[in-house]
């Protein structure tokens, strides 16, 4: 019975010894599931945090790009509804009327002003951005300062807050000392400087009105062609005239290719020679054709504008239904 006895202490030795190890098994199990759970959930509460801060980043980027095409559309009444009816501008509690009369005061000294977004920062509530802003200004209306038509094109810094989908402060430093030396300077740039600086604005997206300022209000811009059947062509005088070409050009065609092959600059003549490619909106058809364009600059205005091109091409790509790949 002694040596059974043993036996049994043994066996009960073992049993307490495989219950200790199994409560650590289980616990260690335990754990490791606890901590795999809560890994689980960090992750899940990380992916719905990056998805939530790039929601409110879209919002707030197609807010802000929203009040700006209303700003160059002149639509004071979409302005006003993402306007709080008590702003903060500057540092200044101001209400919402004041600020809209604040845009209608731009629009008076400067009619074609334009807003272009260069880079735009969103953080929470706050959106910060840098604008290129464009336009020419009134007589004696900026600065006191006569323009003697010139355009001017400066930088704004500016900075917001929009709470509940309203704008509650607003911040803006503008490039003054830029404007001032632009409508201080009484030199006339030369010919080439015009036109370069014409077809830059031009590459980059300049509006019809900020591509005729570039023109003479009396200019003469012709493109010989058939003018039945492709309606930016013709004769055209004067500042609204040309910005019509430009409309109309924008409206039938999307510029794929433009290259330059060379350009002769004497006196108050430029000539450019180069390639174009323009799809046609209408058909899908791709325009190819070899151009020259004769400039006359006078005044640091261009006063005659007498474009070359291949005409037949252009009237067939418009004309011919789309081409069959």
């Amino acid at each position: 019975m002694k040596k059974i006895k043993n036996k049994v202490f043994i066996l009960t030795d073992v049993s307490k010894e495989m219950k200790v190890s199994t409560s650590k098994n289980l616990m260690k199990k335990f754990l490791i599931t606890l901590a795999i759970t809560i890994v689980s959930i960090v992750n899940v509460e990380a992916q719905k945090s990056n998805v939530d801060t790039n929601s409110n980043k879209t919002v707030m980027r197609n807010f802000y790009q929203r009040y700006i095409e209303a700003a160059n559309n002149r639509d004071f009444e979409t302005i006003a509804s993402m306007v709080s009816e008590d702003v903060l501008i500057n540092g200044k509690k101001t209400k919402k009327e004041e600020s809209i009369a604040g845009f209608k005061q731009v629009f008076d000294m400067i009619p074609n002003h334009k807003w272009h977004i260069e880079d735009l920062y969103i953080d929470g509530e706050r959106l910060a951005v840098r604008l290129r802003n464009t336009g020419t200004p009134k007589e004696n209306s900026v600065l006191g300062i006569n323009p003697d038509g010139k355009s001017v094109e400066f930088t704004e810094f500016a900075s917001y807050r929009i709470h509940n989908g309203k704008f509650v402060e607003m911040w803006y430093l503008v490039d003054v000392e830029k404007i001032s030396e632009q409508l201080n300077n009484n030199s006339n740039p030369t010919a080439l400087e015009v036109v370069n600086r014409f077809f830059d604005r031009f590459k980059n997206g300049a509006t019809p009105e900020e591509l005729a300022n570039f023109f003479d209000e009396k200019a003469e811009h012709y493109i010989p062609g058939d003018t039945v059947h492709v309606p930016w062509i013709g004769k055209r005088t004067g500042r609204k005239e040309i910005a019509e070409h430009f409309r109309l050009l924008k409206l039938h065609i999307q510029p794929q290719k433009l290259s330059f092959t060379d350009i002769v600059a004497q006196g108050n003549r430029v000539v450019v020679l180069g390639y174009l490619e323009s799809l046609m909106k209408n058909n899908g058809n791709v325009m190819k054709s070899q151009f020259t364009i004769d400039i006359v600059v006078e005044n640091g205005l261009i006063t005659h504008y007498y474009l070359l091109e291949d005409s037949f091409e252009i009237a067939r790509a418009v004309n011919a239904k789309k081409n069959k790949k």
